[in-house]
C-alpha cells in the first residue's frame, strides 16, 4: 500500500491520510486491479473524538475513467485517538491502462464530521508498465526489388508473437507471415515492379501486429523499395534492310546507292513500356523506330547504333554491322586516239585512226553487270558505228585500230555501262594533215586540215601581231556592241530583294589562248528610283582598269539594262576574274551574265 501524506482537517489536531495499492495486473487485458484505505487519525495524545460524520471517496484514473462517489459513515463507535482508525477500505475491479501500457491511478477524498471537516483532496500513484505492442525496426531502410530486408521485433516480452504484413505505395494490407518472434527476413517481391512502370522506387509499409494471449497491438515501418539499374529495356533484336534489295542482289550494301531501314524490337521490363528510340546510321540521328536512312556514303564496315528508353527512363544500347561494299560509277581512265597507219604507227596523214583506251566497272562481288562499247562515226553522222562490245571482265585496257577516211574528222566513243548507269566518253579525231585546204564549194579554207565547213578553220598555233578584233568589235579597247556567236556558254544568275552592294558576287578562273565576252542583263524592279545599280569587274582581285567597271542608274521603277565586258588572255597562266553587283534600290533585283569564249579557253 502506497499512502500520501498528511491532510489536514477543520480541527487542527486531526488528519487523515490516503492510500492505494495496485492488487493485480493482466498482460493480455492491459488492467489492473486495486484496494484504497483512508485512515484518519489525532496527531496529539491523550484525547479522543467522538461523534457521526460520512467519508466521501471516488477512483480515477489518467486515461478519464471517474467512478462515482462512494461513503463510508462514521459512528460513535469509531473513537478517533492518536493511533487513528482505518476506514473506507474498497477493492476496485479491473481498470485499462492507456495503448502503451501505462496507467495513474488517483483516489479522491472528503470527510464531514459533526467536530470536523475537511477539503477535497487526492493521492495518485503510477500503476505497474504492461509492455504492449512491439515497436519494429529493420536492418536498412532501402533495398532493391528482389534482395532480402530484416526486421527485428524489439519484442517487450518473450511471451510475444507476431504477424506481419506488407503495403505498397498505400494499398491493402498483404499477410508475410505468422507467429514469429525476434526477427523475420523478407524477400522484397520483384513482380512488385509490375506496379510501378513508370517509376523506378516506390514506398513499403510494415503493419507488426503483437500477440499475447490475444492481439495487443500494431505499429508499423515504412522502407524504400529501388529498382535495381540491372532492370531496363531489352533490345531482342535489330532487323537491317536494303529497301532497294541491293543487299539481297550483291552480298552487302553497295556505297552511294544502298539505304537501310533499321526496324528494332524491344521491350520494357517489368511492365514499363519503351517511351523512345534513338537510331544513329550513315552519320545522322533518327527519333523514331523504322528510320530508312539515306544512301550509303561509308564502304566498307558501318556501324548502327540503336538506343532505346523506357518509361522508368532506363536506357539500353545495341550496336550491328553492315557490310557496304565500295561503288564508283563505270569510269573511263584512257581514252586517246590518233590517225595512223595500217600497223598503228602514228600519221597525221593516215587512213586509219589508233585508239587506245582504259575503262573501269566496279564489280560488287562479281555481281554488277558489265559492258563496254567502242564506237565511231564521222563526224555529223547521224549514228554511231559499233566497232567492240566487251563483256568478258570489269576492266577492258586495249588499242583498236579503224580505217577513217583522210577527208572526214571522226568521234570516237567509249560507253560504259553496269546495272546502275552509263559513263560515256567522245573525243574527236581530225581529218589527215594538209597544210592549205580549200572546200570544193569555194567558200571555206582550212590551214593544217581538210577543209570541212564554209568558214575559215585553222588548227595550227597562230600568232597575231595586230588588234584583234572579233566581228566588228575591237577587243582590247572593250567596245563589243554587236551580237557574238558563241562557241561555248557559261551562265550565272542572281535574283535579290535585298538593298546592298554585295548581291551578286562570283568568280571564274581562266587559262589559255582566246577571248572572253561577258554580256549581263540587269533588271531592277524598284519602289525607289533613288540609288544606283552597278557591275563590277576585277581580274586577279585588283581592279582591271577603271574603264572596266560598269555603273547603270536606272531612271524608271522598271528598267532593264544591258551591259557588255570583253577581255583577251593570251597566257598559259591560270587568272581569277570576280564579278560582283549590287543596287542601294529597294526592291527585285535580277543580274543574268553570260560568258562567251573560245574553244582554246579553259573555264571554271
Amino acid at each position: 500500500m502506497e499512502w500520501s501524506g498528511d491532510y489536514g482537517t477543520s480541527n487542527q489536531y486531526i488528519a487523515y491520510q490516503i492510500g492505494i495499492e495496485e492488487t493485480d495486473y493482466s498482460v493480455s487485458d492491459n488492467t489492473s486491479t486495486f484496494r484504497t484505505q483512508i485512515f484518519i487519525y489525532r496527531i496529539n495524545t491523550g484525547y479522543t473524538t467522538y461523534g457521526s460524520g460520512t467519508v466521501y471517496y471516488r477512483l480515477k484514473t489518467s486515461i478519464g475513467d471517474v467512478s462515482e462517489w462512494y461513503t463510508y459513515n462514521l459512528t460513535s463507535d469509531d473513537k478517533i485517538t492518536n493511533d487513528g482508525i482505518y476506514v473506507a477500505e474498497d477493492t476496485w475491479g479491473p481498470r485499462i491502462h492507456n495503448s502503451e501500457g501505462d496507467l495513474d491511478v488517483t483516489l479522491e477524498c472528503y470527510i464531514e464530521h459533526d467536530t470536523f471537516s475537511s477539503d477535497s483532496n487526492e493521492f495518485t500513484i503510477s500503476t505497474t508498465h504492461i509492455p504492449r505492442a512491439s515497436q519494429p525496426s529493420l536492418d536498412t531502410s532501402n533495398v532493391d526489388f528482389g534482395d532480402d530486408i530484416t526486421i527485428y521485433t524489439n519484442r517487450a516480452s518473450d511471451n510475444f508473437t507476431h504477424h506481419l504484413y506488407y503495403s505498397f505505395n498505400g494499398g491493402d494490407e498483404v499477410g508475410i507471415t505468422e507467429g514469429f518472434a525476434d526477427s523475420y527476413t523478407w524477400t522484397v517481391p520483384t513482380d512488385l515492379m509490375n506496379k510501378i512502370p513508370n517509376n523506378t522506387s516506390a514506398s513499403i509499409t510494415f503493419y507488426l501486429y503483437t500477440f499475447g494471449d490475444s492481439l495487443i497491438g500494431c505499429k508499423t515501418i515504412t522502407f524504400t523499395a529501388t529498382v535495381s539499374s540491372s532492370v531496363a529495356p531489352e533490345i531482342s533484336a535489330i532487323e537491317c534492310r536494303d529497301p532497294y534489295e541491293y543487299e539481297t542482289a550483291y552480298g552487302a550494301y553497295v556505297q552511294n546507292k544502298s539505304k537501310v531501314k533499321v526496324t528494332v524490337t524491344a521491350a520494357g521490363c517489368y511492365s514499363s513500356t519503351i517511351k523512345s528510340y534513338k537510331i544513329t546510321a550513315n552519320g545522322e540521328n533518327y527519333a523514331f523506330n523504322g528510320a530508312t536512312t539515306d544512301v550509303l556514303t561509308k564502304a566498307g564496315t558501318n556501324t548502327i547504333n540503336v538506343t532505346v528508353t523506357d518509361s522508368r527512363g532506363r536506357t539500353i544500347t545495341k550496336t550491328v554491322n553492315i557490310n557496304v561494299i565500295a561503288y564508283s560509277t563505270p569510269v573511263i581512265e584512257v581514252l586517246t586516239a590518233y590517225r595512223c597507219t595500217s600497223n598503228g604507227t602514228a600519221n597525221e596523214e593516215g587512213a586509219y585512226i589508233k585508239v587506245i583506251f582504259n575503262a573501269l566497272i566496279t564489280a560488287l562481288n562479281n555481281k554488277n553487270s558489265k559492258t563496254f562499247t567502242l564506237q565511231y562515226k564521222i563526224q555529223n553522222a547521224a549514228g554511231y558505228t559499233t566497232h567492240t562490245t566487251y563483256t568478258r571482265t570489269y576492266t577492258w585496257n586495249s588499242n583498236v585500230i579503224i580505217a577513217a577516211d583522210v577527208d572526214n574528222a571522226y568521234d570516237i566513243q567509249l560507253v560504259a555501262v553496269d546495272d546502275f548507269g552509263t559513263t560515256t566518253k567522245v573525243i574527236q579525231v581530225s581529218t589527215a594533215f594538209t597544210l592549205i585546204d580549200f572546200r570544193d564549194t569555194g567558200r571555206g579554207v582550212a590551214f593544217g586540215k581538210v577543209s570541212e565547213k564554209d568558214e575559215f578553220e585553222c588548227v595550227l598555233p597562230a600568232e597575231f601581231k595586230k588588234i584583234r578584233t572579233f566581228d566588228g568589235v575591237d577587243l582590247d579597247k572593250d567596245k563589243a556592241s554587236k551580237t557574238i556567236i558563241p562557241t561555248k556558254i557559261y551562265s550565272f544568275d542572281k535574283t535579290s530583294s535585298a538593298s546592298t552592294r554585295t548581291i551578286f558576287d562570283k568568280t571564274i578562273n581562266v587559262k589559255g589562248i582566246g577571248f572572253i565576252i561577258l554580256n549581263a542583263v540587269i533588271r531592277c524592279d524598284s519602289t525607289n528610283d533613288y540609288g544606283s545599280t552597278e557591275l563590277n569587274c576585277l581580274l586577279d582581285n585588283e581592279m582591271y582598269s577603271s574603264s572596266y567597271m560598269r555603273r547603270t542608274e536606272p531612271d524608271n521603277i522598271e528598267d532593264s539594262v544591258n551591259v557588255t565586258f570583253a577581255y583577251y588572255f593570251d597566257t598559259e597562266m591560270s587568272q581569277s576574274i570576280r564579278f560582283y553587283g549590287g543596287s542601294t534600290k529597294n526592291g527585285s533585283k535580277t543580274f543574268k551574265i553570260h560568258g562567251i569564249y573560245s574553244d582554246s579557253l579553259s573555264l571554271s
